[in-house]
């Protein structure tokens, strides 16, 4: 049998950009050590970042993903559908 996931998306609020980044790195840390329990993997060089918020110029956010640094970009393609760091 083999499994097959394309996308996987996870959203985690904070009022504070350190507070946002542990939220996501430990629901990162769980996402994937599920997958794994399933005999899946995740393709850190797919694995993509954006941080969205009200200020005019995007927030740089460093994460770690199942061992890599994964980098925040100011723009992500979603199910073909661009959008930007302000919802845009």
């Amino acid at each position: 049998m083999q499994l097959f996931m394309n996308d996987l998306d996870v959203i985690c609020p904070g009022n504070l950009i350190e507070e946002a980044r542990a939220v996501a790195e430990e629901a990162i840390d769980v996402r994937v050590s599920n997958l794994k329990e399933l005999g899946m993997i995740v393709n850190e060089d797919k694995t993509e970042v954006i941080c969205f918020s009200k200020l005019k110029d995007p927030v740089v956010l460093d994460l770690n993903c199942a061992g890599r640094v994964v980098t925040s970009k100011s723009t992500l393609k979603a199910l073909g559908v661009t959008i930007d760091h302000r919802l845009r």
